[in-house]
């Protein structure tokens, strides 16, 4: 993920490591697959590689032909990496999501159409329910009315 802007993603650099921090920045402990740091920006930059077939800013990152395979279902709704989620609108986007205490994120998007979401959330959904995905709903429904 070097390619994609800014810095590039890091399991080391923390949003503002001189900022208020009332539980302190912490590792996961099944590290590399938690905690990976990264920007809004560049989770957009990533999943607009995936709605370009594997092409971001003119540059191929990913062949057309792993984009294909990561998008394609082995079970139930998942590819590689994938989850394919059903929208309380009805349409169908791939995506991932993850948490932990204090953190909730999500990366969305819509090969049909050519949309995506990013959510990045300092908080844990707690008592409230997750509603991360109604979010990305009424974000997806706001694409479809925007012009380009």
């Amino acid at each position: 993920m070097g390619v994609i802007g800014e810095r590039g993603p890091s399991w080391e650099d923390v949003a503002a490591p001189d900022g208020y921090a009332p539980n302190c920045f912490y590792n996961h402990p099944n590290f590399p697959d938690g905690f990976l740091r990264c920007s809004v920006n560049q989770l957009c930059s990533y999943a607009r590689a995936y709605l370009n077939k594997g092409v971001y800013e003119k540059q191929r990152i990913l062949q057309e032909d792993t984009v294909k395979t990561m998008l394609a279902k082995r079970h139930l709704n998942c590819g590689l990496c994938w989850w394919e989620y059903e929208l309380s609108n009805g349409d169908t986007v791939w995506g991932h999501l993850g948490s932990d205490p204090g953190i909730n994120n999500l990366l969305m998007f819509n090969p049909q159409n050519g949309t995506g979401t990013v959510i990045l959330a300092n908080t844990h959904m707690g008592e409230q329910g997750d509603i991360r995905k109604e979010i990305a709903t009424r974000l997806f429904e706001e694409a479809k009315n925007m012009r380009v």
